[in-house]
């Protein structure tokens, strides 16, 4: 398990915890300028992690624990976040913000091997990534997205299936009367669907967040877990499908 820490002086600490031994070991240590978000490839002992810079917002740097050695890899973007590693094409899928005017958020990619990085649909100053979840096996993203000129007239997000390869996009799902505010999008263990989240009715008239889970293959839409006086923020897939929230 690898865990985002951050304590109450805003240092940022990535730890990895055998939950066997119950043991923790420190992989980086920094303090906290943005967001965390990192990445890590146990076979390279690098971290990927994203930092503000003086005159280049926050940027894409990695960390050779082995040679206790920091690298920026990016300087011509000005926001990176929500970092997930590719091991198989060494490749760094995150969310970026071209330019400081720019409204939307794209998906990107950092080729490590080549160090080059490409801007998914970059012509496109609408669409604007939320979030997203990789698929190393089929090489395919989920993604939550909204249009910007669309956001005042209450447009509804969707979640969609993002071709690494060809970068189309194939929408699965809407936000709807029946799956108001969909979001957190994690595919589960066997990728055979994804679990998110949406509101449902709470206690009095308040709403909360119910996690469910969409088949890919039937395209239905099971109900997973909810409490009436709580609330899901966020959805981690275990070992054998374990749902944490």
């Amino acid at each position: 398990m690898y865990i985002d820490f951050v304590d109450k002086e805003n240092t940022h600490t990535l730890l990895q915890y055998d939950l066997t031994l119950n043991k923790e070991t420190i992989l980086m240590k920094k303090a906290l300028d943005n967001y965390p978000s990192t990445a890590y490839s146990k076979n390279k002992q690098v971290v990927y992690f994203t930092a503000r810079t003086e005159n280049d917002g926050v940027q894409l740097f990695k960390k050779d624990l082995r040679a206790n050695a920091i690298t920026q890899l990016t300087k011509e973007l000005s926001y990176v976040d929500f970092l997930q590693y590719d091991e198989t094409k060494n490749n760094i899928y995150m969310r970026v913000l071209v330019q400081e005017s720019d409204q939307n958020f794209h998906m990107a990619t950092y080729d490590l091997e080549h160090e080059t990085l490409s801007v998914w649909n970059e012509q496109d100053k609408d669409t604007s990534v939320v979030e997203f979840d990789f698929n190393e096996r089929t090489g395919q993203l989920l993604v939550v997205t909204r249009s910007i000129k669309e956001e005042l007239d209450n447009t509804p997000s969707k979640i969609a299936e993002v071709d690494i390869r060809t970068q189309n996009l194939d929408i699965i799902l809407e936000e709807s009367k029946e799956y108001p505010r969909i979001r957190k999008p994690v595919y589960s263990l066997d990728r055979g669907g994804f679990y998110f989240i949406a509101n449902g009715s709470g206690f009095g008239h308040s709403p909360v967040g119910v996690v469910k889970y969409y088949d890919l293959t039937s395209h239905e839409v099971f109900d997973i877990w909810t409490q009436k006086s709580g609330n899901a923020a966020n959805i981690y897939i275990g070992n054998e499908n374990e749902v944490l929230f």
